[in-house]
Formats: C-alpha cells, structure tokens, sequence
C-alpha cells in the first residue's frame, strides 16, 4: 500500500485543466528501479536497517518530473541537441563553467529559443517547467518533497536529508562531500539502477531518445562511462551485470523491454554480461 501511495504522488492536475490528473509517466520506471535496488543492494553490502528507507529513496528518485509530457520533453531536448546545445545538465556545467547554479535554466532557454521557435513551439511556462525537470531538478525535487509533507506524515514515511542527496546524486555529485560513505554507495546504487532500467526501457527509448531496441552493450558503455567519470564505482557495475547474467533481473527486464518472455537477452548480450561480470 505504500508503494502504490508513494507512486501516486507523481499523478498531478493539469494546470490547464484542474479536474484532469497528468498520470505519472515515470511511475513504472521509479518502481522498476527500486526493484532493482532491492537486489542489488544487499549484494554490495548494504546492511538491512538501509533497505526500507532506499526503497522509498529509489521510488521517488524522478519526483522532480512529475507533470511531465513526453512528447514536449522530447521535442524540447531533441531540438536543442540538434542545434548543438547541452542538454544534461553536467554537460551545460561543463561547457559553461562560469555559470551559476540558478543562471542554468536562463541559460539553456536563451540558447534553444531560436531553434523552438523555428520549430513551431511556443515558449511558455508550460515549456519552462519541462526545462527545469531536466536542468533545474534540484529545485523541482525540493519543491515536490516540501508540497507533499502531509502526504508523507500520513504514510509514516520520513524524509531523511540523506535521502535527497541520494535523489540528487546523478546531477549534482557534489552533494555526497564530506557525507559518510554509505550514503554515497546508496547514491551510486541508485545512478547504476536507475539507468540500468532507463536503457532497458523500450517506451523512454522511443518517447525520449529515438532507440529501435535496447542492447546491454549500450546499457553497460554508458554505466562504463559513469564509472570513468568517478560517478560510480566499478565493482557496482559488475555486481549489476553478474546479477543479470544469473536471470535474477529477467522478469524486471522483460517488463521494462515489453517482451513476454522469461529469457528476455539475447546470446549476445549475454556475452556482453559475462564479459564484465569477469572483467578484473
């Protein structure tokens, strides 16, 4: 029942429509990834007094998102990669290292204006808002998390400051400084997960980045990324494709591809798993 409740929290009214909800697109995703969570977890050392409350954290990791339309998201994003701009927000701090924090969002409108424009889209708050669940996240968690404090209170569900920072690790790893280092392995658990499911993910694939399948050597080469990046660490990464390897992520992965089969990897990819799963 709690699962369902927290779940429930990405359901929103549509600010054009009071009497219709904007169902939670990334609803299934936030529950595969805890899923996900749950195994993993305990197999990187994990203690058992963590689990409930990551479980929680894992649910609510894309809390930030909630209102979201896929197909404005993805036009948004996609027209401005295409005209040469950032469109995660590392790659806008990387590009434009002067910038402060709360200059991003100005920043990357400035920049895609011409080209939304060009492609027939109307720069409103409504587009605005879709800017900030990608460069602004920080803000719209804080601001999700705050609104629903009642809703948590009712649930018994507490809000642990490290709980955020375990939300927020993916955009901002500079919130893990001087936090011990349990904290930072739950947030790093979380980065590999959730975008193990991402990749996995057939609808995200067609509705946000143009993907005709989804493969685990490209699942892995972006988490191999992560780990070169020193967002996560490599035995992380080799606990998640050992797991995988074993079939204890088939029904999870199954569901995520949208293929009804208990054997959802191909020969290859298996391969691919055996390959970094012994990899030293």
């Amino acid at each position: 029942m709690k699962v369902n409740s927290l779940l429930d929290l990405y359901d929103v009214s549509d600010p054009d429509d009071p009497n219709l909800i904007i169902t939670g697109y990334d609803k299934d995703h936030a529950r595969r990834t805890a899923s996900i969570v749950d195994v993993i977890a305990p197999k990187i050392g994990i203690d058992d007094q963590w689990l409930e409350s990551l479980h929680q954290t894992a649910l609510l990791h894309d809390i930030g998102r909630v209102g979201l339309d896929p197909d404005l998201f993805s036009i948004i994003f996609r027209t401005a990669e295409e005209a040469g701009i950032p469109i995660r927000l590392p790659d806008m701090k990387m590009r434009f290292p002067h910038l402060r924090e709360n200059e991003i969002v100005e920043r990357f409108m400035e920049l895609s204006i011409p080209s939304l424009v060009k492609k027939g889209i109307d720069i409103t708050e409504r587009v605005i808002e879709h800017v900030k669940m990608r460069m602004d996240y920080k803000g719209r968690v804080s601001s999700v998390l705050k609104n629903n404090t009642h809703k948590f209170l009712e649930l018994g569900v507490v809000i642990e400051s490290w709980m955020e920072k375990v939300i927020l690790y993916y955009y901002y790893p500079e919130v893990m400084k001087n936090e011990p280092e349990i904290i930072r392995k739950m947030g790093m658990l979380l980065v590999a997960c959730e975008n193990f499911e991402a990749l996995n993910n057939f609808k995200r694939g067609r509705d946000y980045y143009g993907r005709t399948e989804e493969k685990m050597n490209d699942v892995f080469s972006k988490l191999d990324e992560f780990v070169q990046n020193g967002l996560i660490d490599r035995y992380i990464v080799k606990t998640l494709a050992k797991t995988a390897l074993a079939g204890d992520l088939n029904a999870i992965l199954s569901e995520a591809r949208g293929i009804k089969s208990s054997l959802p990897m191909s020969y290859d990819e298996q391969i691919c798993l055996r390959a970094i799963a012994t990899s030293t």
